[in-house]
């Protein structure tokens, strides 16, 4: 009986971190123009094929919609301290890009210390 306990808590800890994975991907890298730096290029290829493949078949301004839908759902369901960090990983991420474009050299410790500085405003 207690196999069972610990399967189903392994199954929910699973479903939370492709969640939390999923979430990441919808808010820092859906589509092949945009690269969500924490998934691995080969996941994250296989999944730009499917958002390019419904951008040709159904146009970008519905994808758009469908993967707005799709990132709103999964913040409701998800637990709200994950989707706080799957949002500050990406405002990180697109702080590192916005200072790369500038000519500035980012490192961890900048990364780390401008996610800790909006882990505080929350």
């Amino acid at each position: 009986m207690s196999r069972n306990g610990n399967n189903t808590g392994l199954l929910a800890a699973a479903g939370l971190l492709l969640g939390g994975f999923l979430l990441y991907y919808l808010k820092d890298g859906a589509g092949s123009e945009r690269d969500a730096a924490l998934i691995p290029d080969e996941v994250e290829d296989s999944l730009d094929r499917v958002v390019d493949e419904l951008n040709r078949r159904f146009g970008r301004r519905w994808v758009n919609r469908g993967l707005a839908v799709l990132e709103k759902s999964l913040s409701s369901i998800l637990p709200p301290p994950m989707v706080a960090l799957v949002s500050i990983v990406h405002q990180t991420e697109q702080w590192a890009d916005g200072q790369r474009q500038m000519g500035r050299a980012v490192n961890g410790y900048q990364k780390r210390r401008f996610a800790v500085a909006r882990i505080a405003q929350v």
